[in-house]
């Protein structure tokens, strides 16, 4: 389902890339937007159990992309000014930098 990573030597563990979204507290969301045309967006998050929060208004183009992206009943949210998403994380990935692989190794030797 999932493509496997080219550079598997960059691969942080699952435990870290956790450990970098807990610490977090925001990102860039990339999704496909109109006409299937890349859409990217920087938010603010929360993580917690494996999953994303983030807030957004009830209409405009995020919300227009993450629908299309087959979260509709999350975002079913009666909230007034703006609603509340969650989303699940069902396959993640990260790649540190080369030069912070290549440390890592010599420091092993």
């Amino acid at each position: 389902m999932f493509r496997a990573m080219r550079r598997k030597k960059q691969a942080p563990s699952h435990a870290t890339i956790k450990d970098i979204l807990r610490r977090g507290t925001s990102g860039v969301l990339a999704l496909s937007g109109d006409d299937d045309y890349p859409y990217a967006v920087r938010l603010s998050y929360v993580y917690d159990n494996g999953k994303l929060y983030f807030h957004c208004a009830k209409s405009g183009q995020k919300i227009d992309a993450v629908r299309g992206a087959h979260r509709k009943e999350a975002i079913n949210l009666e909230w007034e000014p703006l609603c509340m998403l969650e989303m699940s994380i069902e396959h993640i990935t990260g790649r540190e930098a080369i030069e912070l692989t290549v440390k890592k190794s010599s420091m092993h030797m």
